[in-house]
Order: C-alpha cells, then sequence, then structure tokens
C-alpha cells in the first residue's frame, strides 16, 4: 500500500492518503463485481457482509446506556482473502450519548475520550449507565488510566497539553504541557508518567508528586509530529514507538535512559526530490504481556503493490534484550490510524483498515478470525481479560462499546476447522 505523508493537522484528524485511495480501490472492486453493494476482494469473493442477529435487551439495561446483547445467527461461512473467516459470537452493546476517541478499563469501569463532546465519559460496564461525565476545556484525544488518576491527552493543533484528572469528581489536578512539550501518548510506571511529545518528538519523565517534566530524553523525531504513536510500559521499562520510521525505542526509566531501538518492523519508504512515499508505516500499537512486548505493524504488501486488505504482522519483543521472538503475518491490514491492541493470555485483537472490524489473532496458532459489527466501526479497543471491549462509532445511529468475551471468540475460533 503506497501514501505520501500528509500534514501533521490532516494526520491528526484522521485524514490519511491510504484511506481515499483505498475507498477509491473498493469501489473499483465493487464496480468489477457487478455492481455488488459489498466490498469484495480481487477474486470477487465477498470481504464481509453484515451478520443477522436476535437482539435482546437486558433486565436490569437503564436509560442513556442500555446494554444489549446480540445473539448470533447460523449464517455461511463469510471469508476475507480466502483465510480469515467471520466468528458468530454474542456481542454486548453499551450505547453511548456521545462519540468516543479511545477507551481504558478500570475494573467494571470503562473511561471514554469524546473529543466532539469536549469531555470524558465513565461508563459501568455491568449496568450499562454513564456514571460521570467531566467536561474538560480542551479536546480529549486518549485516556489513560495510573497514579490514581486520568491522564487524558489532547488536541489543539499541535501542542495539547497533558490533563491528570481526578477520577472521583472530575478535578483538574494538573495541566502539563507548553510549547515545547506537548504529550501525544503516555504511560505511568510507578513514580511517573512517560510521555511521547510532539513537536520535539522526545519522551518526557513527568513526577506524578509535582506533575512537572523532570526529564526530556531522546533527540530524534518520536512522534513525526502526528497522534500515531504509542507508548505502553511495565517493570520499569517504557517501549514508545518512533512515528517518523516505525521502530519501538526501550526506555530504562528507572535510569532514564533509552537503552535500545528496535527497527526492521515493517517500515518502508520511498524517496524521490523532496516527496516521501509510505509503503507501510511499521509500528502501530503495542502492549505489554508476560511474555514480553507485542507489537502491531504495518508491514508492506507482498511485491510492493496496492493491498487493500493486507500487510501486517504481529512481533513480540523480548522485554529484556527487545530482540524479535516470534512473528504472525496478519492477512487483515491494521487500520490506518491507531488500530489499538488488547492481549489476553490467549489472543491478540485490533481493528482492521477496511470498515474497522475486530481482529482476533490466535497467540498459540496464529489463526486469524474477526467480528463483523453493523455499521459501525471501532475506533479503541480494551480488555479485562475475560471480555475485550471496543470503543465504535457509528456510521448512522448510536455510538456504543462493544464487548466480545474471549473464551466464547475462541470457542468460535476452534469451532471454523471443524
Amino acid at each position: 500500500m503506497e501514501s505520501h505523508r500528509t500534514t501533521e493537522s490532516a494526520r491528526r484528524r484522521g485524514i490519511d492518503v491510504r484511506w481515499i485511495v483505498m475507498m477509491a480501490a473498493i469501489a473499483v472492486l465493487v464496480a468489477s463485481c457487478g455492481g455488488s453493494d459489498e466490498p469484495t476482494n480481487g477474486d470477487g469473493s465477498l470481504i464481509g457482509v453484515i451478520p443477522g442477529g436476535e437482539t435482546t435487551v437486558a433486565p436490569d439495561a437503564t436509560s442513556g446506556g442500555a446494554v444489549e446483547s446480540t445473539e448470533p445467527t447460523a449464517s455461511p461461512l463469510e471469508c476475507i482473502g480466502g483465510e480469515v473467516c467471520r466468528i458468530d459470537v454474542p456481542l454486548t452493546e453499551i450505547l453511548l450519548d456521545e462519540t468516543p476517541s479511545s477507551i481504558a478499563i478500570e475494573g467494571h469501569h470503562a473511561w471514554l475520550a469524546a473529543p466532539d463532546a469536549m469531555s470524558v465519559v465513565e461508563v459501568d460496564l455491568e449496568t450499562g449507565a454513564t456514571t460521570q461525565t467531566f467536561g474538560v476545556d480542551e479536546e480529549p484525544a486518549d485516556v489513560v488510566v495510573g497514579a490514581d488518576s486520568l491522564w487524558v491527552t489532547t488536541y489543539e493543533f499541535s501542542f495539547g497539553p497533558l490533563l491528570r484528572i481526578d477520577p472521583a469528581d472530575g478535578t483538574l489536578v494538573a495541566e502539563i504541557g507548553d510549547s515545547g512539550v506537548a504529550p501525544r501518548a503516555v504511560a505511568v510506571l510507578d513514580d511517573a508518567a512517560w510521555a511521547v511529545i510532539d513537536g520535539h518528538g522526545q519522551v518526557a519523565r513527568i513526577d506524578v508528586v509535582t506533575n512537572e517534566v523532570s526529564d526530556v530524553l531522546g533527540d530524534t523525531d518520536i512522534s513525526g509530529g502526528g497522534t500515531d504513536t504509542a507508548i505502553v510500559g511495565a517493570d520499569g521499562i517504557a517501549w514508545a514507538i518512533n512515528e517518523s520510521d516505525g521502530s519501538v525505542e526501550r526506555i530504562n526509566a528507572n535510569g532514564r535512559t533509552i537503552d535500545a531501538i528496535i527497527g526492521d518492523l515493517g517500515f518502508l519508504a520511498e524517496e524521490s526530490g523532496e516527496t516521501s512515499s509510505i509503503l507501510s508505516d511499521g509500528a502501530k500499537a503495542l502492549a505489554v504481556t508476560s511474555e514480553g512486548v507485542w507489537v502491531l505493524a504495518d508491514t508492506p504488501a507482498p511485491g510492493g503493490e496496492l493491498n487493500v486488505v493486507g500487510g501486517g504482522a504481529l512481533f513480540l519483543l523480548d522485554a529484556r534484550t527487545g530482540e524479535v521472538t516470534r512473528q504472525i503475518d496478519l492477512v487483515i491490514e491494521p487500520a490506518f490510524g491507531r488500530p489499538g491492541l488488547a492481549v489476553t493470555q490467549d489472543a491478540a485483537w485490533y481493528f482492521g483498515f477496511i470498515d474497522g472490524y475486530p481482529v482476533r489473532v490466535d497467540l498459540a496458532t496464529g489463526r486469524q478470525t474477526f467480528a463483523r459489527l453493523d455499521n459501525a466501526f471501532a475506533v479503541g479497543v480494551a480488555t479485562d481479560g475475560a471480555t475485550v471491549w471496543f470503543a465504535v462509532e457509528s456510521h448512522f445511529g448510536d455510538d456504543s462499546i462493544v464487548g466480545i468475551e474471549e473464551a466464547a471468540a475462541a470457542v468460535a475460533s476452534d469451532a471454523l476447522e471443524n
């Protein structure tokens, strides 16, 4: 897949040349297949159709946040590229009043950034009720839970501050950032929050006691001026995506140093005069597990040609050395912006480029399946271990949170082999 690097403001708002190219490609494929209303692969097979289902409303559903359960119905096998098939699995849906841009899970509660409403929203995942809504003065992009606080990254041209909010009552504890420090992604480790800085493209350590930036590490461009970056951390180590070349940087949080840079994660660019053509982005999302660090990456399509439904991989990095110990090639390409990554004990979940449907990758077998959302696409993903929760934006109608039980998805995936 080929694209040209867009301006910072365009990337921040989720506009990417590749999206336009992909939609045009789908239109061509649809036209070539007799005018079908469904997008297709190059061989004419369906990319996917909306599954049937019977929706029931749970007895404890509350107004403004109804919990709905969609039971799967028997349907013909639907596959992408003849390889990745849809699983029939129950979906738990919680309707929202606001459009989300990300999701974080804490216990049985979800925290959502709602940029259009300029607010941060708390939802009880058991009842579906919206329990708190905090208005903010900036447009929130992402929310992270840590150090008894909500850490909210914001838009605001290219220099949005990091907001630290008390989750009990919405009090603004601190506003961190100025024209030289504009956090784009944040992870909380012990006594500090670590943030990827926009503009300078470095990593900042923020003391959680003083709320001051105590260290700034790195002299290379990590964020590339956009928001398609990520940082995660555990056990004294933080991992940050360098968006400019798709690599991952390993940060020793205790020693306050960048001690390794992991490349060869799928990034590919072609230079032609003053124009840089990005064929694949490399690292897109991160997740820390007991096995190591999983990296969701955009990788070159075979032969470098435009590929509507391909070009991606999962890499497992050794947390101690940073070496790649496993690679699982993906059929469904990760979403073009922030595709998210949530890893349970048995599977990795992200959302795909076309239609933003949830994709499951079995970590033992590498088997890949997907769940279809009804006229909607995922914009964020998180897990509590048992259930994978997606923040979902509807093409029309209500936005929502959609939950998929990992155990049910595993059974449905295994059933495809029988």
